[in-house]
């Protein structure tokens, strides 16, 4: 038999075994911000973290890093110090996790991408219509006439001819080849005409009006040498159709159906032979409500597939634009959050907030060569994004 005395003993000894649990996780810095000339080994900065108690018996640390296309993180020897560099303009979130009992503490990590460039030459506007020739930029309607270039060598502006249709906002514009293009939108009337704009001539010519129904807030965006309008709303009804341009024949077609549901407003880029659209609102007992999925357009089969949802807050009126592989959805009337959609993994990561003025509603964007462009919605600042 074991004797009181030995088993008092024993139960002594495990109450001066008992463990100190982790009970939070601190980290020295909770933002790190970096310029967009800030890259690479040169610009390390330390992050570490603390276990609270610092009695805690298990003091290991594991680190994760939401965005590596953006930052890099090296591990020290001890576990639970790091080294933050950046790579390329972005955000990722850098988290610290105990070992015991999986508590975590965060770091946000952005890379700048942003710079300020000269002001847009006309008066301040918006839900106009943008798109690019070449490398020149334009930017025209938002319920005025004038019409703009711009051009990133020099950072100027010109104005160029004249829209010539009808006054309206709430349009579409694209590029097919080198020759820009506008149509749909609101004015007195829910619109359907159709220009072309040749920026050799500096001259519009009217083409084959849109097929589809007169509509305003439809999204649109060219793959290879066909343009596409879909969605959007007019009198009281939101449009789920979508429709092909030939310019070779001055031609519409009907394609298959957007997959989602009907909506105004929604968002689209396309990537090498793709198209992509999601967000978007509608109307529910007379109020507001906004989606959040993004389904991809392959032209060659006429067919929508689903891809991962928009992770962010569901934007009204934002941009978009495409640059190599990477789709851009941002700056909206509520926010600057910026997002970057990699099409290879069907992926979606924060990118650098957009540092302009808040409550952009309704700017205009596009993108040149590897930068993108953001201007207007009421303010005559324009900016130049730089992914890489």
């Amino acid at each position: 038999m074991i004797s009181v005395a030995l088993l008092t003993a024993t139960l002594t000894g495990c109450e001066n075994l008992k463990i100190t649990h982790v009970e939070e996780v601190r980290l020295n810095e909770t933002t790190l911000r970096y310029e967009i000339d800030e890259r690479g080994d040169s610009y390390v900065r330390e992050l570490w973290a603390t276990i609270i108690p610092r009695s805690a018996d298990d003091q290991k640390i594991f680190w994760e890093n939401s965005n590596p296309d953006a930052v890099k993180i090296r591990v020290g020897a001890d576990g639970n110090i790091i080294d933050v560099y950046p790579i390329a303009s972005g955000a990722a979130t850098i988290t610290a996790f105990s070992n015991d009992g999986r508590k975590q503490a965060q770091c946000i990590v952005m890379v700048n991408g942003w710079t300020q460039k000269t002001d847009f030459g006309g008066t301040a506007r918006d839900m106009a219509v943008s798109f690019s020739i070449g490398d020149k930029g334009y930017i025209g309607t938002g319920y005025v006439q004038d019409f703009w270039e711009y051009d990133p060598e020099t950072d100027s502006w010109t104005q160029k001819a004249d829209f010539p249709g009808a006054l309206r906002d709430d349009a579409v514009g694209f590029s097919i080849n080198n020759k820009g293009y506008i149509g749909t939108g609101r004015g007195i009337n829910n619109e359907k005409d159709f220009w072309e704009y040749d920026p050799e001539t500096d001259s519009w010519t009217q083409k084959a009006d849109f097929s589809g129904e007169a509509r305003y807030n439809a999204v649109g965006f060219s793959i290879g040498n066909k343009g596409y309008i879909g969605m959007g709303t007019g009198n009281d009804v939101l449009f789920q159709d979508f429709w092909e341009y030939d310019p070779e024949t001055d031609s519409w077609t009907q394609k298959a159906n957007f997959a989602g549901e009907a909506r105004s407003l929604a968002l689209g880029f396309s990537i090498d032979s793709k198209g992509y659209i999601g967000a978007g609102y509608y109307l529910q007992n007379n109020r507001l409500s906004y989606y959040s999925d993004f389904w991809e357009y392959d032209p060659n089969i006429d067919r929508w597939t689903k891809k991962a949802d928009f992770p962010g807050r569901v934007y009204e009126v934002a941009v978009s634009f495409s640059i190599g592989n990477r789709g851009y959805i941002g700056s909206d009337f509520y926010n600057g959050n910026f997002w970057v959609y990699n099409q290879a993994s069907n992926r979606w990561n924060r990118s650098v907030d957009f540092p302009g003025e808040e409550r952009r509603y309704g700017a205009v964007g596009f993108s040149i060569g590897d930068k993108g462009y953001i201007g207007n919605s009421l303010f005559k600042e324009f900016w130049e994004f730089s992914p890489e």
